[in-house]
Parts: structure tokens; sequence; C-alpha cells
């Protein structure tokens, strides 16, 4: 598993429009949008400025969970941003949901 890697559990009221202030409060990118299949969840991606790290929101039907992934050397960070922003369960996972 990638140490640079965090996710973090939102809970049920955070809705997309709260994703997309977060991700524009704090600059990120928008890189992509993939739509839910039946193998995949819906998931939006972004990159900061550096493109070092990524930001994942993905709304995992299958767990059924939404959540926050990080992926870079800022990753901490990032989650940090998350979670002093939109309301989480608390708990930093580092390995697979």
């Amino acid at each position: 598993m990638d140490e640079n890697q965090k996710r973090v559990v939102l809970k049920e009221s955070v809705s997309r429009k709260d994703i997309e202030i977060v991700a524009w409060d704090n600059d990120w990118v928008f890189e992509d949008e993939i739509i839910q299949g039946k193998q995949n969840p819906y998931e939006v991606i972004w990159t900061v400025e550096d493109e070092q790290n990524t930001i994942h929101y993905i709304e995992d039907f299958l767990i059924q969970v939404n959540y926050i992934l990080a992926r870079g050397q800022d990753s901490d960070l990032i989650i940090q941003q998350v979670c002093s922003s939109l309301a989480t369960y608390g708990k930093i996972y580092e390995k697979c949901l």
C-alpha cells in the first residue's frame, strides 16, 4: 500500500456541491469525472497545482460510503483541509476501506 495515500469517510450530509466548494477554496484543478457504472463507482478527480498530488471524491455504491482519497506527498495536508471543511467520521484510513 502506498504510504502517501489517505482516505477519509464523509458523513451522509455532505453533498457533491459541498465537495466542489472545498475544491474551489483549495485551488484544486479538475481532471476528470467518472460516471457510475455497473463495475465502477462515481468519481471526481482533481490535482493540485504541482500535479504531484491527486484528490478523488468517490461514491462507492458497493460499500455504501462516500469518501475522499488523497494521493501524493501532501496527502496528510489535503485530508486536513477536507476534515476542517466537511463533516467526516474523523478516522483517516491508510489502507483499503
